[in-house]
């Protein structure tokens, strides 16, 4: 039993489709102008605190990534993810 049976497919994976292009807004005179600015929350940190990074290890890593040799404890992977999850559910 095919459960797709006559179905069409839900990609159309045939056909490429351009990125619109887009373009500034125009001032329209006499209308009023919008000023948006961005949370102390959500705006990018100006200071560095991060260490420096370590251009040996990512070669490695990158060789390993290419040759298929690297593997990822996926335990290891959500353990982080759900570490991460509640240290951003903590700051808001």
């Amino acid at each position: 039993m095919k459960i797709n049976a006559g179905l069409p497919p839900v990609l159309d994976t045939t056909t490429v489709h351009a990125p619109a292009r887009t373009r500034p807004a125009e001032k329209v005179p006499g209308s009023p102008s919008t000023e948006v600015s961005l949370s102390n929350s959500l705006r990018p940190e100006t200071g560095s605190t991060e260490a420096p990074l370590d251009m040996a290890k990512v070669a490695r890593l990158r060789q390993a990534i290419q040759d298929g040799t690297y593997k990822i404890s996926a335990e290891s992977l959500g353990d982080k993810m759900l570490a991460q999850s509640q240290l951003e559910l903590r700051r808001n």
